[in-house]
């Protein structure tokens, strides 16, 4: 009889192993899953903003090169500055945007001061999209 438990003691000893990897497993796969979703759901569906800025800049890469101006998305929008600087910061720490330096003298005053000022002081007079 006591042989009889410990055999039973040690299939159930199995089965919750099997049960562990079994949930492992599920944890895995679900992890991989919502990555997948988060890779296949456009940008503009998880973040509102990045949808309109992406329109702005959009409409305006059209016009120009790859490169568009900053302070022009910032016209077309119309934000204020804090929600703008927050957008911008908030996709270049998604990737999905690169800032660029340029030839200032070839901006007004006005214009550069609506470009991007980062928090080193740094001026980005212009921006283009990485993330497709």
């Amino acid at each position: 009889m006591i042989e009889r438990i410990h055999q039973l003691e040690k299939r159930m000893t199995q089965l919750e192993n099997i049960v562990h990897d079994i949930q492992q497993l599920l944890v895995s796969k679900k992890n991989i899953i919502n990555r997948s979703i988060q890779k296949e759901t456009p940008f503009e569906t998880l973040n509102p903003e990045y949808s309109m800025f992406h329109k702005a800049y959009t409409e305006i890469a059209k016009q120009t090169q790859e490169l568009v101006l900053i302070h022009q998305i910032r016209k077309s929008l119309k934000w204020e500055d804090s929600q703008f600087n927050t957008v911008i910061q908030n996709l270049l720490d998604d990737t999905l945007i690169q800032l660029h330096h340029g030839d200032m003298t070839q901006l007004s005053i006005r214009d550069l001061g609506e470009s991007y000022i980062d928090n080193d002081g740094q001026t980005f007079i212009y921006l283009s999209w990485i993330s497709k």
